[in-house]
């Protein structure tokens, strides 16, 4: 009997039962990687006792209009009395499958905390400009409170981020700009060490019609200036 209730609760569908109450992560770029740090609270929304199993989280980004999978190491999670969680990682072409085991039951009601980390590779491009656009990520499990954030070193200002909140904050000795969407999906941000204010649209777009007016305003002066010369 106790064989046939363990599978039971196994087979059961996380998606009716089980909900993310928090999905909180905090992104920081750090030279070629993203690291990141997510602290998830799993809830069991259900009437009976649960063993979550494994939890599957997709990773992959968008080049030349194709998906690509993300480049993830240094994978790991622990929960919230400190214990390691076993985790694996799944690559394919077009996505990477980041795979966290949970095998203790979770009461009806009840919550189960879990601290995740992982390096993600990130090459920024550009010169004056730079872009990241957060990695797309994809659960079978429905997020109620979806909350990230990116953290720039203080030395860059943010001058295109959609519907996020820029605020600078201290860390012991260091300072950073930190970049914050609620329960959004899409997650771009430009980022410059020009001091430029964030706007409505990207900052390089702007930068690159001042100079072909300046371009154009110079070349007429010079042409005029010859003309009567």
């Amino acid at each position: 009997m106790l064989t046939v209730w363990f599978l039971l609760i196994i087979n059961m569908s996380l998606g009716e039962v089980v909900v993310f109450k928090s999905y909180e992560t905090n992104s920081r770029l750090e030279k070629d990687n993203l690291h990141i740090d997510r602290q998830i609270v799993l809830q069991n929304v259900g009437d009976n006792p649960i063993i979550p199993g494994e939890l599957h989280f997709k990773l992959h980004e968008i080049s030349k209009d194709k998906k690509v999978a993300s480049e993830v190491s240094n994978l790991g999670a622990r929960n919230d009395l400190n214990a390691e969680l076993k985790t694996r990682k799944v690559e394919t072409k077009e996505e990477t499958d980041l795979v966290l085991s949970i095998w203790e039951p979770v009461l009806p009601k009840f919550t189960y905390k879990v601290f995740l980390s992982y390096d993600l590779k990130f090459s920024p491009k550009g010169v004056l400009f730079y872009e990241i656009k957060v990695p797309i990520e994809e659960t079978t499990i429905p997020i109620k409170d979806n909350k990230q954030s990116l953290y720039l070193p203080a030395k860059y200002h943010v001058t295109y981020a959609p519907d996020a909140k820029v605020t600078t904050v201290q860390q012991g000795s260091e300072k950073f700009r930190v970049v914050t969407w609620e329960n959004r999906e899409d997650m771009i941000v430009e980022y410059s060490v020009l001091p430029l204010p964030k706007m409505g649209i990207r900052a390089v777009n702007v930068f690159w019609i001042v100079v072909i007016i300046i371009l154009l305003v110079s070349t007429f002066f010079i042409h005029k200036k010859l003309r009567k010369g």
